[in-house]
């Protein structure tokens, strides 16, 4: 990977700049406060002698999903100079580019998985409320359209080099790899359209609901919550 400009042409300021603590600081945060709201989800069913749901299943994978990220974020930081320009860390060492790369190489792997469990996880909410017939087969449809991007995306990672080591190692002699922006592109499609559908499958059932107005839209506010807080919070990029 060549760059037109070299550290002489920037300058000392622009070099020090370093994001790298803030990355960990976010990172630490979502650990701590994940891992916090799942063992107090638990926590309360133990207490309440709720039985466990479907969605109790899938908790634990959205959460070794989350960790990973952010485990990857802070390990970013430390061995591959994320955070930092580009340019200051080939400059100071280029061993860690192939580090970084690793890095993102691990999270094509865990983003798919952060992003499909907690969704899956929401939509099963959903499937507690929900008594029309036609909004649970849309459910159970959404929820399989889900498990499938998550699937189909993983096993295109592992496949998206060969050999799979040229992920990082570019002087790997003969290696081919598909086109990563056409895979990048494509992947976000299924992410934005199953979005859009999470936001908007339970507004018609909290609607025909037999209650206050004030507990409608609380109750609409907790759905549009859960629909918006569960995309992953720690994969990055240098830049």
């Amino acid at each position: 990977m060549s760059f037109t400009i070299s550290p002489s042409d920037v300058t000392p300021d622009y070099l020090a700049e370093d994001l790298g603590p803030t990355i960990i600081a976010t990172a630490s945060l979502m650990i701590i406060f994940c891992t916090a709201f799942v063992g107090l989800r638990y926590w309360a069913r133990y207490l309440t002698q709720t039985p466990f749901g479907a969605e109790d299943v899938f908790i634990p994978f959205a959460w070794l999903s989350e960790m990973g990220l952010c485990t990857v974020a802070i390990a970013m930081v430390k061995y591959t100079g994320t955070g930092r320009h580009t340019i200051k860390v080939l400059d100071e060492d280029p061993a860690k580019f192939t580090n970084y790369l690793k890095g993102v190489t691990a999270n094509e792997f865990l983003h798919p998985a952060a992003v499909a469990f907690p969704k899956i996880c929401v939509v099963l909410l959903f499937l507690r409320v929900f008594t029309n017939k036609y909004e649970r087969m849309a459910a159970w449809g959404l929820i399989g359209v889900i498990f499938a991007a998550w699937l189909s995306f993983t096993v295109a990672t592992m496949f998206q080099c060969v050999p799979f080591a040229f992920n990082w190692d570019k002087n790997i002699q003969g290696a081919t790899c598909f086109n990563f922006r056409a895979f990048a592109t494509s992947s976000s499609v299924p992410n934005i359209v199953t979005d859009v559908v999470v936001l908007f499958l339970p507004i018609r059932t909290v609607v025909d609901l037999k209650i206050s107005i004030g507990r409608r839209v609380g109750l609409m506010l907790i759905f549009l919550t859960g629909s918006i807080l569960h995309r992953p919070h720690c994969s990055l990029r240098l830049h």
